[in-house]
């Protein structure tokens, strides 16, 4: 069965990688690739649906990238 993005609580998934993980993921394709890994473990959905789930997160401003003045770029999880 197929997961969709739009029957998830998006407000939800977003807290519980925040209780998880914390607020920032370190690096474009790492933190990226960190926070596709945990949605995937958190609703034990394939990676490609986790990936979708991420786009849709970054979409609708639950997950934005940052770049501060020193160190990597950031993805940074924002409580709405």
């Amino acid at each position: 069965m197929a997961l969709d993005p739009e029957s998830i609580d998006l407000a939800e998934i977003t807290a519980k990688l925040l209780n998880k993980s914390g607020r920032v993921f370190l690096g474009v394709v790492m933190g990226r690739t960190a926070i596709r890994d945990e949605v995937a473990a958190m609703l034990n959905c394939s990676l490609l649906e986790a990936e979708q789930l991420v786009d849709t997160l970054i979409g609708r401003g639950f997950i934005v990238r940052q770049r501060p003045e020193e160190g990597p770029e950031q993805w940074v999880l924002v409580n709405q």
